[in-house]
């Protein structure tokens, strides 16, 4: 399972390499995470509250790499320009997953939204079958103040 919110904010290192420069500020910062079958009923999944220190803002990028790559996952692409991004990341799990994501990101704030496409195999009682699943999700997060 991939850590989301390590994947936006490796996604947001990559604006910073981009020429954009963004990086995120340290303080305390809140991530929520909502999945969707039908981009009507939502359902969060994770909101969590953290403090990004300096120390972990300057090296975020490495420590989000290392939590990608441990979900087996991998950026594929992705466009980033004026404060929008774009791309599809793929992981290869046992589920093979394919997300799109698309948004928009400061050094205060990010907004993203996906699309994650995969084939799940049924048990052999529901007939062994690969049956594809979507999944539509949204990542925020924000800066909310500073570290207590």
């Amino acid at each position: 399972r991939i850590a989301t919110t390590a994947l936006a904010l490796l996604m947001l290192s990559t604006l910073a390499q981009a020429g954009d420069n963004i990086r995120p500020d340290p303080g305390m910062w809140v991530g929520v995470t909502k999945l969707s079958v039908d981009r009507t009923n939502w359902r969060t999944m994770s909101d969590k509250r953290g403090c990004l220190t300096k120390e972990d803002a300057t090296d975020w990028e490495s420590n989000a790499r290392r939590q990608i790559a441990a979900a087996q996952c991998s950026v594929q692409s992705l466009t980033v320009s004026m404060g929008k991004i774009s791309g599809t990341i793929s992981c290869a799990n046992e589920n093979q997953v394919q997300m799109k994501v698309d948004g928009r990101y400061d050094n205060r704030s990010y907004d993203i939204d996906l699309v994650s496409t995969s084939t799940i195999m049924m048990p052999p009682a529901a007939g062994g079958q690969a049956v594809p699943v979507k999944l539509y999700g949204k990542w925020t997060g924000r800066m909310v103040g500073v570290c207590s």
